[in-house]
């Protein structure tokens, strides 16, 4: 006998397997696009289904229905779509070395797809490579350092209060130390003209200057026992030094578009984890709260190893706490990875509409993910301890808010991440390598080159390959790059280039001539051909002086622009006939060649 309504669910499951299939990832709706994520996270292995067993008695003459769950072979790949659901936010957890890392990456990926921006707080740069494959940013924490001191919008007296408590709880401070900083602390802004009547500044101080005035503070001391708490206080604080003093500005706006990393690793101090953790998520904090409402999601926030966020400063949980429950009405979604689901807060998991649970052994740990998963249903909670305990590596169960059943999952391998990661550095280094032929401008480059490509960041990993030269335009400094090319110098070519668009600009017809046996560019005034020559000063006296010899017998008159370095050399080729000058006079001699200098 057919049963109607499983013939019904199987048609369902079929068009929505579809509809995912065939959803694109952007959907139109008047003049909007919202872009819209769908993750594929692997394919299911089994889906966890209600089994009904029954029980004769004794006597044979009764039955027994009891109700249970058991795990089911299920074929189909799993997707979903944080725009479905109730918030966007994730939540990863298992041991350490059954995948979550590559889990995250195939989350990176998909995210990278849809040119959806991407931050992610890596602990221990293990995202870097799929990172740089996809064009984006790893900022090292130890030289990109942020200044806490800088208010961002904030209220001095507020600032001042902030500091003071995050210090005292990070290093627990006492009631005595916790007041003496505040004081420090204010008069350190002070030194910058910054306090309650004037907080308006461009320059902050910074850690050494918190330091310095620690020391005075020390120095003028009234008693033996504030002196000691002082020096104390220094000693603490003093390693925090060490990391400001490399800090590297950072446009936090550009970073909120891309897919871009702060990796953690080389902060070995945890102290200064914590707090490079409370001011980023401060500052996404802020930034999230400058978004427009109820427009889509728009960043995505990965944070991987969240005991990193967790275990320190209590201000950090709490900021997690607000931009989980804040975050979806501003667009922001978080994908958190720990290995203990039980450290996180109860506002954490609470607002994760998806959960995805690896392998563990450690039996709260087990109780307290299975009891998440299985909405506190002992027979459920049961029949997925069970299976927890039998994950392989790159498996997991997986639940969200509008998925029916509860999946256990076989997802992407890291050698597959691998060979994606190669080949799509190989995509963007031919890219590269397309664009930059002959000499062209950083800026110009990054206008080419495909969208989603960090032009800088690609280069930077390209030192043997691409060579580098910086003009000098009329007191401009502009960097252009090159693919390596042993019988092209980019000095002469970009000199050549540089000195064509200057004619041009200034009404000089010219032309430049790209073969061995004619000048670098014939230019023409008043019906006379003029040679110009650009020179590297590698050429042998010899061979230089035959070809300007040549040259004033073609033409009326030869222009030599010279290497800075060599203009002594090229000096004594000067004639009525030949005119050598350094590039650096260069603007000057277009004056006279214009007419506009007597």
């Amino acid at each position: 006998m057919f049963n109607i309504s499983n013939i019904f669910n199987q048609i369902y499951d079929y068009f929505k397997r579809t509809c995912a299939y065939m959803h694109t990832h952007t959907k139109q709706d008047g003049e909007n696009k919202e872009k819209r994520l769908i993750f594929e996270l692997g394919n299911s292995k089994y889906v966890l289904t209600d089994a009904i067993s029954i029980r004769y008695q004794y006597n044979m003459h009764s039955v027994q229905s009891i109700h249970g769950y058991k795990w089911e072979k299920a074929k189909r790949h799993i997707r979903i779509c944080p725009s479905d659901e109730p918030n966007p936010h994730v939540i990863i957890v298992g041991m350490s070395g059954n995948g979550k890392s590559t889990l995250i990456k195939s989350l990176i990926s998909g995210m990278h797809e849809v040119g959806m921006p991407v931050l992610v707080f890596d602990a221990h740069n293990e995202h870097g490579s799929i990172i740089s494959s996809f064009g984006g940013k790893t900022f090292d924490a130890f030289y990109h350092w942020l200044n806490i001191f800088e208010l961002g919008g904030d209220n001095i007296e507020e600032r001042i209060s902030e500091l003071t408590n995050m210090f005292s709880q990070v290093y627990r401070l006492g009631i005595v130390q916790s007041r003496l900083l505040h004081s420090c602390i204010r008069y350190t802004y002070r030194n910058k003209g910054i306090d309650s009547k004037n907080s308006s500044s461009n320059t902050y101080p910074n850690m050494k200057d918190l330091l310095n005035e620690l020391m005075i503070f020390i120095n003028n001391s009234k008693s033996s026992s504030e002196r000691n708490a002082l020096k104390h206080l220094y000693s603490r604080l003093r390693p925090l030094a060490e990391f400001a003093s490399y800090g590297g500005s950072i446009s936090f706006e550009s970073i909120l578009n891309g897919v871009n990393s702060f990796s953690l690793s080389s902060l070995v101090n945890r102290d200064a984890q914590t707090i490079y953790i409370n001011e980023l998520l401060k500052r996404i904090y802020r930034a999230m709260h400058k978004r427009e409402k109820e427009r889509g999601i728009g960043l995505y926030i990965i944070i991987d190893e969240a005991q990193f966020v967790l275990d320190g400063y209590g201000g950090e949980s709490s900021l997690i706490r607000k931009i989980f429950e804040e975050g979806r009405k501003y667009g922001i979604g978080v994908v958190i990875a720990t290995h203990m689901a039980a450290n996180l807060p109860k506002q954490v998991i609470a607002n994760a509409a998806t959960f995805i649970t690896m392998y563990s052994r450690e039996p709260t740990e087990i109780n307290y993910v299975a009891n998440i998963l299985s909405g506190s249903n002992p027979e459920k909670s049961s029949a997925i301890k069970s299976m927890i305990d039998s994950l392989g590596i790159n498996e997991f169960i997986l639940t969200s808010r509008t998925m029916k059943n509860t999946y256990v999952c076989v997802g992407k391998s890291a050698s597959e991440f691998k060979l994606a990661e190669r080949r799509n550095n190989i995509d963007q280094i031919s890219a590269l390598i397309k664009r930059a032929k002959m000499p062209i401008r950083l800026a110009d480059l990054k206008k080419v080159l495909p969208k989603g490509i960090d032009a800088s960041n690609l280069i930077d990993s390209q030192n043997n390959a691409i060579e580098r030269y910086i003009a000098d335009r009329n007191g401009v400094k502009e960097l252009w790059i090159m693919a390596h090319n042993n019988s092209i110098s980019i000095e002469h070519q970009v000199n050549v280039a540089i000195m064509k668009e200057e004619f041009m600009r200034n009404g000089i017809a010219s032309m430049i001539i790209d073969d061995s046996t004619g000048p670098d560019i014939i230019i023409e005034m008043d019906g006379k051909k003029i040679a110009v020559e650009y020179e590297t000063g590698r050429k042998s006296a010899m061979s230089t002086k035959i070809m300007l010899d040549k040259r004033a017998a073609e033409y009326f008159k030869v222009l030599v622009f010279v290497n800075n370095s060599y203009i002594d050399r090229y000096s004594g080729y000067g004639s009525p006939y030949v005119k050598v000058f350094p590039m650096s006079k260069f603007g000057e001699a277009l004056e006279m060649i214009s007419g506009r200098k007597p």
